[in-house]
Parts: structure tokens; sequence; C-alpha cells
């Protein structure tokens, strides 16, 4: 495993996996087998991203978004989203994927330069990103990606509330939350 500072980890707790991902001045990644102890190179980022939030979705992308550019003091923020086809590492297939720059439309006007935000996923095609500001008030905001049209929709305070009421009085909702343990 390389040396890095203000790197990014995300766990597939099914597969035994770690993923190590970027830090200060760094762009590279790697996998780690922890039942194995085994670890692997997997292609450079784009762009190094220090601090990123990473987010794997459906078990088969790895997704980094946003982070520090280079280095923390410098306080440039990367904008830009990427993401890895992880699919092959999870069948034990001969890895070939490279990280992906995904051009997001961005028709909410939400200001994607930001050190850090927050995912929910909500379906297997869609999550909830917090922590943005919006760039016309710099308020914090809310929004949802959809990662199949690779789209940002803007919720807005009452949609929001709306959409809280909505789940809790789902039935589904009900018999999830009375299997986990808080």
């Amino acid at each position: 495993i390389n040396s890095r500072s203000y790197h990014s980890i995300i766990n597939l707790r099914e597969k035994n996996l770690i993923f190590i991902i970027g830090g200060e001045k760094n762009s590279s990644s790697e996998i780690f087998l922890y039942t194995e102890f085994i670890s692997m190179k997997l292609p450079c980022l784009n762009y190094p991203r220090a601090s990123s939030t990473l987010f794997i979705q459906k078990n088969n992308y790895l997704w980094a978004f946003c982070g520090f550019r280079n280095s923390i003091i410098d306080k440039s923020i990367v904008g830009s989203f990427e993401k890895l086809d992880i699919s092959e590492i999870i069948d034990n297939t001969p890895f070939t994927a490279l990280w992906e720059k995904v051009n997001i439309i961005n028709n909410c006007n939400v200001e994607l330069h930001f050190e850090y935000v927050g995912i929910m996923p909500i379906t297997d095609s869609h999550a909830f990103i917090y922590g943005g500001y919006d760039q016309r008030s710099y308020k914090r905001s809310l929004i949802m990606i959809d990662f199949i049209n690779n789209k940002l929709f803007s919720i807005k305070d009452k949609e929001f509330a709306d959409l809280k009421l909505k789940l809790l009085d789902d039935e589904k909702f009900d018999k999830y939350m009375s299997l986990v343990n808080l």
C-alpha cells in the first residue's frame, strides 16, 4: 500500500474489500482484500483528490466526489466527479477499467466546488447529495443525483418535507426501521 495522507477509504463489506483512493498530492488508488492481506494497485484518478467523498453504486461503480486538489493548504477544490467500474474486481476477472470523468448536467445551479459532501442512496440509480451550496444564495443545499443520466436535481425544502412525510407513512420503512439497531 502506498503511503498517503488525507486519503479516502470505503469498505465493500460483502466482498471483504477496502478501496483506498487519492490523498494529498496523490491520484493513486488501490484495493485491499483484508481477509487475505493482499493489496492491488488500481488505475490512477484523473485528478489528485484529498479528502474526497467515495460512494459505491450497486457494487458496480466506485464514485469519487469533490475533495481538495493536490494540497489541503491550497484550499483549491476539485469540482468534478469520477467513477471506476469495479464489477471486474468483484467478479474476479482481470481488471482493465480506468477512472472516467463524469460530465454532470447541473441545471439546478448548485456549486460543485466543495470539499466534502454526504451521500445517501435512495434507489440503485439515485442518491441524495447534501453539503453543497446553492450558487445564488450560498445556502446549504440538498440535491439528488441520477446516476443513469448523470444529472443533478435540486430538492426544495417543501419537497423534502413532503418526501419525509411519505417515507414515514410507508409500511416498508417501518419494517426496515424495526430491523435497524439504533
